[in-house]
């Protein structure tokens, strides 16, 4: 882009910028109030074990046993810290959760603001400000911040982002600084990718930067040392990683048939604001209300990328526009060849140019105000409408979890005589994908038992059985020694 664009008045865009970050705390604030759910429990299950073995901090990085991911900071270490210093809250955790959003935001604000000083842009700051208050407001990050299980991504969204930040930055440093900035990019690297395999395209998300920024950015003799070192950690990380790890599930198969055009599509989905469980309806049913949905989030979100593209079409030059979408393509490119998950929040690291480039878009044109306000709208109707949905939404499911949970503890502590629950204790479930919320590893965690003392059955196997129904959304006790057995609701 020219550097002979007259950007708008700083003092309104710091406004803008301010008023945008207001909106994101007043939208994901509410998350705080999300219970454990699924996987949240076998990671508890393995802290409290790990801590009880009194495990030393670096077993996770050169582990005995094998995992179906080996992401020892942003998976063991991270709730070994939930567990241990935060004592299992699931307030406490999504608090870190929403610090860790935070602070990935304004990581993506040093990445516009280093943009902005290669571009030699006017007001780097105030770009920083608007691209992290953008950021911030995208409705991608609704899963991190409602699980705990997805912290892994919001650590790799801030170590990215503070990799691309010192990457654009360093040429243009000091010496002294460029030597701090270059050596910090192979341990940002290094951070990454023991928080998530996505990190592997860092590399080359440096390079599609470098083409963007042009020459003021060039990389020097440090940036590509520090380049060269991030390739060889990657390579170590591959080779090494694989003597950690079980081969793939089959819910992560890689594949080159169909699922490669559902991915893309997805990640346009992703690209509008589109929340996952609309994509959910609009596939599986109910279909009209989903498409709906869909289309109120997508449509304020679509205005706003043709208000940015009408905005800088005659400023970006050809090379720029296909580094920002080669940008966009890389960072979303580890889930193109998945077989059949598909997450928003895959597409956190792809939209981090996207934001910087929104932001300068928002900072030139001027319908700022409602542009930002057609973000803020399309976010909410994407946010709140996951938040609103029940089974099987992902929240939804995690509330009926928590619900039958609560209903369960409360029933052993106030009735505890009707009828005794022994060991072992036996499960009987009518929908596996609705249970997943619990498992029995949030049953063991919940009732302080053993999960090796939980079975899951088909229903009664003798009369002196007492089995545990989840049925419906509700959970009952069902003595099977009864005459006529009933079912005594929790």
């Amino acid at each position: 882009m020219r550097s002979d664009i007259r950007p708008a008045d700083a003092r309104r865009l710091w406004i803008a910028a301010t008023c945008l970050a207001v909106a994101a705390l007043l939208l994901w604030l509410p998350a705080l109030s999300t219970p454990f759910w699924g996987d949240d429990y076998l990671f508890l299950e393995d802290a409290f074990r790990a801590r009880l073995e009194h495990e030393p901090w670096w077993t996770p990085f050169w582990p005995d046993s094998r995992y179906q991911f080996w992401r020892p900071l942003g998976h063991e270490t991270y709730w070994r810290f939930v567990e241990g210093v935060l004592g299992s809250d699931p307030w406490a955790a999504h608090l870190v959760s929403l610090s860790l959003w935070l602070l990935g935001c304004l990581s993506v604000g040093l990445v516009g603001a280093s943009l902005a000083r290669g571009l030699r842009w006017e007001g780097a700051w105030p770009t920083g400000a608007l691209a992290a208050a953008i950021y911030a407001v995208l409705a991608l990050h609704f899963t991190p911040i409602h699980w705990t299980s997805s912290g892994d991504s919001l650590l790799i969204v801030l170590f990215t982002a503070l990799a691309l930040a010192a990457w654009t930055a360093s040429p243009m440093s000091t010496p002294r600084v460029r030597a701090l900035l270059s050596v910090s990019i192979p341990a940002l690297q290094l951070l990454a990718l023991f928080s998530k395999e996505s990190a592997a395209v860092i590399p080359l998300l440096m390079l599609c930067m470098s083409v963007l920024t042009g020459p003021r950015c060039k990389p020097g003799r440090p940036e590509v040392v520090a380049w060269v070192a991030c390739v060889a950690l990657i390579v170590a990380w591959l080779v090494v990683g694989r003597r950690f790890v079980f081969p793939l599930p089959p819910q992560y198969a890689l594949a080159i048939e169909g699922n490669v055009l559902r991915n893309i599509a997805s990640l346009a989905a992703w690209t509008l604001n589109v929340p996952r469980e609309a994509l959910r309806m609009a596939i599986l049913g109910p279909r009209v209300e989903g498409l709906l949905w869909a289309f109120a989030a997508a449509l304020p979100m679509a205005a706003l990328v043709w208000m940015a593209g009408c905005t800088l079409s005659k400023r970006m030059s050809p090379v720029q526009g296909t580094a920002l979408a080669a940008f966009a393509l890389v960072g979303y490119g580890p889930y193109f060849l998945l077989s059949w998950q598909s997450y928003e929040y895959y597409a956190q690291v792809a939209a981090i140019l996207p934001a910087v480039v929104l932001a300068r878009a928002a900072m030139l044109s001027k319908r700022t105000t409602a542009a930002l306000a057609l973000l803020v709208l399309s976010s909410c109707i994407a946010v709140e409408g996951s938040r609103w949905v029940g089974y099987p939404g992902l929240i939804g499911r995690a509330r009926t979890g928590e619900e039958q949970l609560a209903k369960l503890v409360a029933r052993e502590i106030l009735e505890p005589a009707v009828p005794e629950l022994s060991s072992p204790l036996l499960i009987s479930v009518s929908n596996a994908h609705e249970f997943y919320a619990i498992g029995s590893a949030g049953l063991a965690w919940r009732l302080a038992w053993d999960q090796s003392d939980i079975a899951i059955v088909d229903g009664c196997r003798s009369q002196a059985d007492v089995v545990l129904d989840f049925q419906g959304g509700d959970v009952a006790i069902v003595e099977c020694g009864a005459d006529e057995p009933d079912d005594l609701l929790i």
